[in-house]
């Protein structure tokens, strides 16, 4: 399954080029990649995002 997964990610790795550092949504579905990947990615870093947000709101939070 491993090997699949690999395989998949390098295809879709060599649709992007190599030009930038980021890319934004509308960038990755012109380069080919499919759009439900492109929205899990979307999903990903939104609940990363979160999830640091929170994270330092809590260490700073003052002690009650």
């Amino acid at each position: 399954m491993q090997k699949v997964i690999d395989q998949i990610t390098d295809h879709l790795v060599t649709l992007v080029t190599n030009d930038k550092d980021v890319y934004n949504p509308k960038e990755l579905l012109k380069s080919g990649i499919p759009s439900f990947v492109v929205e899990r990615i979307r999903l990903l870093l939104e609940d990363k995002v979160k999830d640091e947000i929170v994270k330092n709101e809590t260490d700073y939070s003052p002690e009650t």
